[in-house]
Order: C-alpha cells, then sequence, then structure tokens
C-alpha cells in the first residue's frame, strides 16, 4: 500500500474521500392511546453527492426477545398481508428469507418488463405485535406509499422477534443496458425527495385486548374518524355478487387484411336471463359488476363519457335490464376505466395523458405472456395484442368531471381505481404519495354508490360494496398462517366478498368456500353468456371457464349453505388458531364455527 501511495504521488495522482453526512430530525408525540413517530422532511439535509435512499424508523421498537430468564417468550407478528399473516416469535425460521414488502402492491407506472411471482397485495397500512402482557398496533398514518413493512425472527443475526417500517426517499428502477454478452444491470433514481413526512402512529393494547382482532379495530376506528368509514351493513342474507363480461374486440381478417370487430359475450337481454335464471333458483340478493359494458369494452378507453356498447343492445335494452334489477332489488354497477386506456382519439394524445417512467419512457399496464412472463407486446408474434397506457393521475379529476356529466346513473364500479396507484416520473414528479392523495380527493367528490375491488385502506371508506377481497396471504415461507385482517377491519361496517370463485385455479371449491366461512364473506362468480373459448385469441384469455350454465347448481347450493348457516345474520367479530390448519370463528349473533382444513 505504501508503494502504491508514493507511486500515486510521483505521477500526481492523489485520492481525497469525502466522508458522508446527513441531518435529520425525528418527531415523537405521546397521545391518549400511545405514540406518533414521525421522521420530519423540511429537516432534512443532504450532501451534493450523496443523496439519502431511504430511512428505516426505530427498528428496535416493535421488538421481542426470544426468551426471558431461560423462558421462550409468546406472542406473534400481525403483518397485512394479502388477507393478514401471522409469524410467530421463535419460530424456527431463521433460514428463511426475512419478510420485507412494499406497501399497496407494484407501482403501476413502472411495471417490471418480466411478470413478478404471484403474490397479494398489502391494502391496509397496518401491522402490530401481540406479547403476553399487551400489543400494539401500529398505523402508517403519513408517506404509507414510499413504506415497506419488515419483519423477521430470532436467532438470525440478534435474538430478537422484530416488526419495523421503511421508507423511501426516492423511487428507482432496473434498466439493462447493453445487448447479448454485454449486459448489465443500472439503477436509475429520482433526484427530487418525496414531499411527505413519514409517520406511524403507534396505539397500545392492554391483556385483555391483546389479539389482531382488537388490531383490526383500532385500523377501523381510524377510519372512522378520519376517513368517515360509515356502518352501511344492512343485510342479513348473503349477497352474491354476479360479475358478468360484456362486449370485446376482436381480431379478423379480411383477404389477409386484419381487422377489429366488437363480439358480445353477454347482452343485457342475456344478462337479464342469468339473473332471472338465479332468482328462479332462489337467489335473490343479487348486486351485478358489469365488465366491458361501455367505452370499448373490455379493453376500454379512458372513461371521460359513458357510451354504451351497441353490441351489447344499446341504450334501451339497458334501460330494460335496469327496470328489471329495479323490480327485483338488483343493484347493477356499470364498471369503468380511469387510470388506462386502451388507446386515445389524437395523435399525441398518449404523450399528454400518459405516466412516464423513470427512464423516460411511456408507463403501460403490461399483459404478460405466461408461458415467458414477459409481455405479449414483446412476442414476436405478438397477434395483434397492445399494453394498454397508465393515465397521469394528474388528469384524473378532468376525466372524472368529464364522466359525471355524461353519466346520470347511481351506482359506478371501478377497475384501478382506489385499488392501484402509480406515479409519474418526467420533470414534473408525481410519486405515489402523491397519486393517492389525488385518488382520495377524487373518491371525496363522486356522489355515487361506488363498488370498488380490493381497495386500498383509505378507499374502503368510500365503497357501498367491496370485491375481490383475498382469502389468502402469500406462500412465504417465514409466515405461520393466515387470518382474515382485512375482513375483521370491515366487518359489520361494509359488505365484502371474495374474488370470483370460478376463477381460482390453485385450490379446490370446498377449500375456498371453508374460507368464505372464515372471513365472513359473501361470494362472487364471474360469468357469461357465451362460451369464454371465444376469448382464445384475445388478451382477455384469463377468462378461463365463464359460462353461467356451469356455475348455476353450484351457486344455488353455496347460497342455501350460507344461509343456513347464519353467518351473514351477524358479522365476524373473533378469530383464532386452535390447531395446526383449524380455526374457530365466532361472529357477532352468537355463532362460532370450527374450520378444520385437515
Amino acid at each position: 500500500r505504501e508503494q502504491a501511495i508514493a507511486e500515486n504521488e510521483m505521477y500526481g495522482y492523489t485520492t481525497v474521500t469525502e466522508p458522508v453526512s446527513f441531518k435529520i430530525a425525528i418527531q415523537i408525540l405521546l397521545t391518549d392511546n400511545g405514540i406518533d413517530m414521525s421522521v420530519i422532511q423540511d429537516s432534512i439535509v443532504e450532501q451534493e453527492n450523496a443523496k439519502l435512499a431511504s430511512v428505516s424508523l426505530f427498528p428496535h421498537f416493535g421488538t421481542a426477545i426470544s426468551q426471558i430468564g431461560g423462558v421462550e417468550t409468546e406472542g406473534y407478528i400481525d403483518l397485512p398481508d394479502g388477507s393478514g399473516a401471522v409469524i410467530e416469535f421463535n419460530n424456527g425460521k431463521s433460514y428463511q428469507q426475512p419478510y420485507a414488502k412494499r406497501l399497496y402492491g407494484e407501482d403501476i407506472g413502472i411495471l417490471d418488463h418480466k411478470m413478478e411471482e404471484e403474490q397479494e397485495k398489502i391494502s391496509i397500512p397496518l401491522y402490530g405485535m401481540v406479547k403476553e402482557n399487551g400489543a400494539f398496533a401500529a398505523i402508517i398514518t403519513e408517506g404509507d406509499t414510499m413504506a415497506t413493512i419488515n419483519a423477521d425472527v430470532s436467532e438470525r443475526i440478534d435474538s430478537y422477534n422484530k416488526v419495523y417500517p421503511t421508507f423511501n426517499f426516492r423511487e428507482n428502477e432496473a434498466i439493462i443496458l447493453g445487448t447479448g454478452y454485454n449486459q448489465y444491470a443500472l439503477d436509475l433514481w429520482t433526484d427530487e425527495r418525496v414531499n411527505s413526512d413519514f409517520t406511524v402512529s403507534f396505539t397500545f393494547l392492554d391483556e385483555e385486548e391483546a389479539d389482531y382482532a382488537h388490531i383490526a379495530g383500532v385500523y377501523r376506528d381510524y377510519l372512522i374518524e378520519n376517513f368517515g368509514l360509515e356502518d352501511n351493513d344492512e343485510t342479513d342474507t348473503t349477497v352474491l355478487t354476479v360479475e358478468l363480461l360484456g362486449a370485446f374486440e376482436s381480431r379478423s381478417f379480411f383477404l389477409g387484411v386484419p381487422y377489429y370487430s366488437s363480439r358480445s359475450l353477454t347482452t343485457f337481454d342475456q344478462a337479464q336471463s342469468i339473473l332471472d335464471e338465479l332468482i328462479s333458483r332462489g337467489v335473490t340478493n343479487m348486486n351485478v359488476r358489469y365488465l366491458g359494458m361501455a367505452n370499448g369494452g373490455l379493453s376500454a378507453d379512458y372513461a371521460d363519457h359513458f357510451n354504451i356498447e351497441n353490441v351489447l343492445g344499446g341504450n334501451r335494452d339497458y334501460n330494460s335490464l335496469l327496470d328489471f334489477a329495479l323490480e327485483n332489488n338488483i343493484e347493477i354497477y356499470p364498471t369503468v376505466r380511469v387510470l388506462a386506456s386502451d388507446g386515445f382519439d389524437k395523435a399525441f394524445d398518449s404523450y399528454r395523458y400518459s405516466s412516464k417512467r423513470i427512464d423516460g419512457s411511456l408507463s403501460k399496464l403490461f399483459t404478460y405472456n405466461l408461458p415467458s412472463k414477459l409481455p405479449y407486446t414483446d412476442m414476436v408474434d405478438d397477434q395483434g395484442y397492445t399494453d394498454d397506457y397508465v393515465i397521469n393521475a394528474l388528469y384524473l379529476e378532468l376525466i372524472l368531471n368529464r364522466l359525471s356529466k355524461d353519466y346520470d346513473g347511481t351506482n359506478l364500479g371501478f377497475e384501478f381505481l382506489g385499488s392501484v396507484v402509480g406515479g409519474n416520473y418526467d420533470e414534473t414528479i408525481l410519486y405515489k404519495q402523491d397519486s393517492i392523495l389525488i385518488q382520495q380527493k377524487a373518491l371525496e367528490g363522486l356522489d355515487y354508490n361506488l363498488m370498488l375491488s380490493n381497495p386500498m385502506g383509505f378507499a374502503m371508506a368510500y365503497s357501498e360494496f367491496v370485491t375481490d377481497l383475498p382469502l389468502e396471504t402469500t406462500l412465504y415461507a417465514i409466515l405461520d398462517y393466515e387470518i382474515p385482517l382485512v375482513q375483521l377491519v370491515l366487518a359489520g361496517m361494509v359488505d365484502y366478498s371474495t374474488g370470483s370463485l370460478n376463477m381460482e385455479t390453485t385450490r379446490t371449491v370446498q377449500y375456498n368456500f371453508l374460507k368464505v366461512i372464515e372471513t365472513g364473506s359473501n361470494i362472487k362468480y364471474t360469468l357469461s353468456y357465451e362460451n369464454s373459448t371465444i376469448l382464445r385469441e384475445t388478451e382477455f384469455n384469463y377468462y378461463l371457464s365463464t359460462e353461467y350454465t356451469n356455475w348455476l347448481n353450484q351457486i344455488e347450493e353455496q347460497v342455501k349453505e350460507l344461509d343456513q348457516l347464519g353467518i351473514h345474520e351477524g358479522y365476524l367479530v373473533g378469530h383464532e388458531k386452535v390447531a395446526n390448519d383449524v380455526f374457530k370463528v365466532t361472529y357477532s349473533n352468537g355463532l362460532e364455527i370450527l374450520i378444520n382444513y385437515n
């Protein structure tokens, strides 16, 4: 080393090392129920040549030591992954990867070009820990979209079981440079920091309330106090959600020249026939989520208008369906998209309305080819598939104002709005945290009964009916068992359903039906009048088996069994693990059910 230094000095080469430093202020507030901890953005001082990427906030605050006085500590960590999950203290899984997951799923503004592994998202900014003599519930109240929840068990690097948040100051995107053997990966980072404080609110619970049902109750109270969540659950029988598939575009050829035409899976007259058949079987408590009925069908434009698809029967048949629904007390929710578009009318509107990635390209909502896990548009033979554009959230208010002028109904369903979030990373940076505030303002201003699909926590307060709540958690090896944490938040407040049971491909019908009972859910089915094989050569070929005649018997049996059990005469209030894969659920009407997955 001394020789190298001497030779470098001889040739005038010197190395100057500048120590990295920064300033950051943490605010601690005592509250009536616990403590609020905040990272104050305005306090941060960085060096010009060294930027902060992230900060972990008090990683040893939520800890439980493995044993005290030779006695192993008992308790668990409560996580909001999917429906909810538990990591038991000292579970011996120190050889597994620790838990780390970003809230609200992927940023749709910078989706990965390669399909990620299938997993459930985190929908609510809540986590907690239960010990022998008490518990805490932690709600990320500011900076939630920039947060990652981390959890680990003892004996990996220390003797603590722990759970804590990490906050990103900036977003990054991985890109590949070069070709062939000369490829290498590079991370692009945004320059400006997100304009938000990071706050975690801790509520402490005593021994009598030390369980995940009460932790869910803390978040429910937070939604009531801060977002106006109201008790809208007035049903006492099972509500069936029928998701109907309407119009879609199909590619055909004339003299070898491709062209697109609209085709129908379920016309309005056919929808009435399906509902009438269900009523004749005793299924009378229903609502309908109608996909692809307006603005271009399943491959829709962004909804700044409401144009009913003529191939489904036009306005006349639609009004006839509404009259039938009114006579039979069925709520119809036309479902539209405002955060994505299949295309634009004018040549440069894609550059005007679309979000931009960090690398400067337009943000796309990729449709992935399952065998290759690549977007269809990256395939050599893409069969005419196109990826939808992701709409910049800055235009959301404008789009919804125009939609409200063109749509005079009382019920409305949304794809994506309230369920996913994405940023915009051109000169005018719009972080996910900014985007979620725009969505919140937009939902507050809508004067409709809304049906939202697996919404993020804040959006639950604006939903008349919530669909597609997950029945399971992601199967990470470090997790011990799944719980209905999200359902316990909503139980007794808002009616909610599962995802479509006929679209589930990884579990048996019996297993999923037991999950319905365990989570206190209503059921949902995706149906069409025509056989879904006509979607085989389209980007909607994931609708595998939707022809309604195949599912009528199963729907009838499940609705009757749920009504006989009487789970919807009350609502879910308690849940506990009795043995391995054996759970006891308690409903507000005193009903207790043991569910044995073995």
